[in-house]
């Protein structure tokens, strides 16, 4: 994300070193390098489309990610750097709501998660997209699991990817949370993708680092998160628990994260990931969408 195309940013003096610019030039020299490392799977007919939120720290990791997974470049949106941010500003401007009582952290990540919408929304030639957050990590064992189930052997994520964004035709679905957590561990069903994965309505599916939306999913988002008025995951939580939007959750889920943990084959130690769902739908948390 620009910097300049939110006013309630703080600029942070432009510093340069020679350490800063050898490692500024060592990142877009690996993007520039990705046409050539990356197998292309995403068809020309696709309308489905890949983004990601991403700080420039993470760009490297990012990179790894797309080469594991052997996507086609997705589309980069610079995540906010919380430091930059002028909470007082950005409430008098109208972007944050007053009483939210949200972190600066919060308030970043939902702004950078509306640019990547934005960005989605700008291509009337995309039905759906899948945006990830810059430490999603595949679950291979989902992965394997499902392409052993399938017969699939070859199947690739994005073949998979693609499967799972056909299902919001029949099921109506707005979003659905590839890396659920803390959800109800007895959703109900509401479809199924072939190879043992389930689509379920969430009543409360936290987490954001790996999701798909629809175009109509994307703009009631960006409808309620104008102003920013609560958490990333709380919002849509709150979304779904009111009614106001179909959120649904893939499990088992297929992305992890963990930034403490990251290793080249993106596998992370369990013990270092929230749970994928607690408790019962008797004990679901009730959200509720706050100030509409």
């Amino acid at each position: 994300m620009e910097a300049g195309t939110i006013s309630g940013l703080q600029k942070a003096p432009n510093v340069e070193t020679p350490e800063l610019t050898m490692k500024r030039s060592r990142t877009h020299a690996m993007f520039a390098e990705s046409d050539s490392k990356i197998v292309h799977v995403s068809k020309g007919d696709s309308r489905m489309g890949l983004f990601f939120v991403a700080l420039e720290e993470r760009l490297p990791y990012v990179m790894s990610f797309m080469q594991s997974m052997n996507f086609e470049a997705p589309r980069i949106t610079h995540a906010i750097n919380r430091t930059e941010l002028d909470l007082s500003q950005l409430t008098l401007e109208g972007l944050l709501l007053p009483d939210a009582k949200l972190s600066s952290g919060e308030v970043a990540c939902s702004l950078s998660h509306r640019e990547a919408m934005k960005k989605f929304l700008d291509d009337p030639n995309l039905e759906t997209a899948v945006f990830f957050e810059d430490d999603a990590a595949l679950n291979a064992k989902t992965f394997v699991a499902t392409s052993l189930v399938r017969g699939s052997g070859n199947m690739s994520v994005f073949e998979l990817l693609e499967d799972i964004a056909k299902t919001h035709e029949t099921l109506g679905w707005d979003g659905v949370n590839l890396g659920r957590c803390w959800d109800n561990c007895d959703a109900p069903v509401a479809g199924a993708v072939e190879g043992g994965l389930s689509i379920v309505d969430s009543c409360s599916s936290l987490c954001t680092h790996a999701y798909m939306l629809t175009r109509k999913g994307a703009e009631l988002y960006m409808k309620y998160t104008a102003p920013v008025r609560d958490a990333e995951d709380r919002i849509r939580a709150a979304l779904s628990s009111d009614g106001l939007w179909k959120y649904y959750s893939l499990t088992p889920r297929l992305f992890e994260q963990d930034r403490d943990r990251i290793v080249g084959n993106m596998m992370h130690h369990p013990a270092h990931l929230p749970p994928e769902c607690t408790g019962t739908r008797e004990k679901c948390q009730k959200w509720h969408v706050p100030a509409l």
